[in-house]
């Protein structure tokens, strides 16, 4: 009698394992980009907050309107240098900034994504 697997058993177990990866890769691609939209808006929260820190010492008159770069919040101590997008791999040095209006005696912050 001879030992091993017949072709039948081999090629059902083969079926079994694409049937098996077809279900989870596309779950997994759409976890990892789920995930990296988590962090560039985790990201940007973080900004929003380095900016309101930033903006404790400066008063704006009513209707004025502040721009402040990533760069600026850079050397102010308020934000790392080099925050990459989880999305795409690039900097986001040149892509955000920040705009401060006072409505009415509150301060709004937008941050603004150039490069979406």
């Amino acid at each position: 009698m001879k030992k091993g697997f017949t072709l039948v058993e081999l090629m059902v177990t083969l079926s079994v394992i694409a049937a098996i990866s077809l279900i989870v890769t596309p779950l997994t691609i759409k976890i990892m980009r789920d995930s990296k939209q988590k962090l560039y808006e985790t990201q940007l929260t973080n900004i929003k907050s380095a900016a309101r820190a930033y903006m404790v010492n400066e008063e704006l008159q009513e209707g004025e309107t502040k721009t402040i770069t990533l760069e600026e919040l850079s050397l102010a101590g308020k934000l790392e240098k080099d925050i990459k997008n989880p999305k795409n791999g690039e900097l986001l040095v040149d892509c955000i900034i920040v705009q401060v209006k006072r409505e009415n005696d509150i301060y709004v912050y937008d941050v603004i994504d150039k490069c979406e």
